[in-house]
Protein backbone atom coordinates (compact mmCIF):
# COMPACT_ATOMS: atom_id res chain seq x y z
CA UNK A 1 0.00 0.00 0.00
CA UNK A 2 0.93 3.53 -0.61
CA UNK A 3 0.91 6.01 1.98
CA UNK A 4 1.19 9.73 1.35
CA UNK A 5 4.85 10.83 2.49
CA UNK A 6 2.89 14.13 4.11
CA UNK A 7 0.85 11.56 6.48
CA UNK A 8 3.67 9.24 7.02
CA UNK A 9 5.38 12.61 8.40
CA UNK A 10 3.10 13.49 10.80
CA UNK A 11 2.31 9.71 12.21
CA UNK A 12 6.36 9.72 12.50
CA UNK A 13 6.26 12.82 14.32
CA UNK A 14 3.05 11.89 16.45
CA UNK A 15 5.44 8.53 17.38
CA UNK A 16 7.95 10.78 19.26
CA UNK A 17 5.44 12.53 21.42
CA UNK A 18 3.74 10.95 24.57
CA UNK A 19 0.68 10.98 26.66
CA UNK A 20 -0.29 14.61 27.21
CA UNK A 21 2.38 15.33 24.69
CA UNK A 22 -0.36 14.82 22.10
CA UNK A 23 -3.51 16.74 23.46
CA UNK A 24 -2.71 19.65 21.46
CA UNK A 25 -2.85 17.60 18.24
CA UNK A 26 -6.23 15.61 19.20
CA UNK A 27 -7.60 19.11 19.49
CA UNK A 28 -6.50 20.16 16.29
CA UNK A 29 -7.78 17.08 14.84
CA UNK A 30 -10.92 16.88 16.34
CA UNK A 31 -12.13 20.80 15.75
CA UNK A 32 -10.71 19.85 11.98
CA UNK A 33 -12.72 17.23 11.22
CA UNK A 34 -16.01 19.34 13.24
CA UNK A 35 -15.09 22.87 11.82
CA UNK A 36 -13.28 22.33 8.10
CA UNK A 37 -15.47 18.84 7.90
CA UNK A 38 -18.60 21.19 7.02
CA UNK A 39 -16.59 22.93 4.38
CA UNK A 40 -14.89 19.63 3.03
CA UNK A 41 -17.96 17.66 3.11
CA UNK A 42 -19.81 19.51 0.25
CA UNK A 43 -16.92 19.12 -2.06
CA UNK A 44 -16.26 15.84 -1.95
CA UNK A 45 -18.24 12.72 -3.20
CA UNK A 46 -20.30 11.04 -1.70
CA UNK A 47 -21.91 13.48 0.52
CA UNK A 48 -19.00 13.28 2.99
CA UNK A 49 -20.61 11.06 5.68
CA UNK A 50 -17.88 11.16 7.63
CA UNK A 51 -17.91 14.66 8.72
CA UNK A 52 -21.25 14.20 10.47
CA UNK A 53 -21.90 14.52 13.42
CA UNK A 54 -25.60 14.43 15.76
CA UNK A 55 -24.41 16.99 18.11
CA UNK A 56 -20.97 19.25 16.49
CA UNK A 57 -22.23 21.83 18.88
CA UNK A 58 -21.75 20.17 22.39
CA UNK A 59 -18.85 17.91 20.80
CA UNK A 60 -16.94 21.54 19.94
CA UNK A 61 -17.66 22.75 23.85
CA UNK A 62 -16.57 19.82 25.15
CA UNK A 63 -13.00 20.06 23.33
CA UNK A 64 -12.83 23.18 24.03
CA UNK A 65 -13.00 22.78 27.68
CA UNK A 66 -9.67 21.36 27.47
CA UNK A 67 -7.46 23.77 25.84
CA UNK A 68 -4.40 25.30 27.30
CA UNK A 69 -2.90 28.11 25.94
CA UNK A 70 0.51 26.44 26.75
CA UNK A 71 -0.51 24.04 23.56
CA UNK A 72 -0.33 26.85 20.66
CA UNK A 73 3.13 25.67 19.46
CA UNK A 74 2.57 22.74 18.83
CA UNK A 75 -1.69 23.01 17.73
CA UNK A 76 0.68 25.15 15.34
CA UNK A 77 2.86 21.97 14.15
CA UNK A 78 -0.05 19.84 13.61
CA UNK A 79 -2.17 22.62 12.00
CA UNK A 80 1.08 22.60 9.41
CA UNK A 81 1.13 18.85 8.99
CA UNK A 82 -2.50 18.89 8.37
CA UNK A 83 -1.54 21.50 5.54
CA UNK A 84 0.85 19.60 4.37
CA UNK A 85 -1.71 16.53 4.17
CA UNK A 86 -4.06 18.54 2.34
CA UNK A 87 -1.97 19.85 -0.27
CA UNK A 88 -0.45 16.50 -0.79
CA UNK A 89 -4.19 15.13 -1.66
CA UNK A 90 -4.47 17.57 -3.95
CA UNK A 91 -1.70 17.08 -5.75
CA UNK A 92 -2.00 13.83 -6.04
CA UNK A 93 -6.38 13.41 -6.44
CA UNK A 94 -6.71 16.73 -7.59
Amino acid sequence: MNYLKSTMDYAGYLGTLWGDELMPHMYVNYLKLLYGGQIIKKCIPGGGLFYDFEYPGDAIASIRTLQRDEWADEANKGLVYNINILNELQRVFG
